[in-house]
């Protein structure tokens, strides 16, 4: 597990883009066999705000967040 996001679990952390057509993202609550959520931003791009929203609320405690950041210049 990537040691940044065991510091402050619930604090997203942002991840860059690992290749073309793979969008950047934030993860939170990051614990490997766990289950995942995947939340998807709308128009207002707040990936981050998302990922930590869902990663703060006790339903989530035990759900690792990935909130990919869909920019305007890559994907419209």
């Amino acid at each position: 597990m990537n040691p940044a996001l065991a510091q402050r679990p619930n604090h997203p952390v942002f991840r860059p883009s690992p290749g073309a057509g793979v969008p950047e993202c934030f993860i939170a609550n990051g614990r490997s066999g766990q289950r995942v959520l995947v939340a998807v931003h709308g128009i207002s791009r707040n990936a981050a705000e998302i990922a930590t929203r869902f990663a703060t609320h006790p339903a989530f405690a035990d759900v690792t967040i990935i909130a990919p950041l869909f920019t305007r210049e890559d994907y419209g």
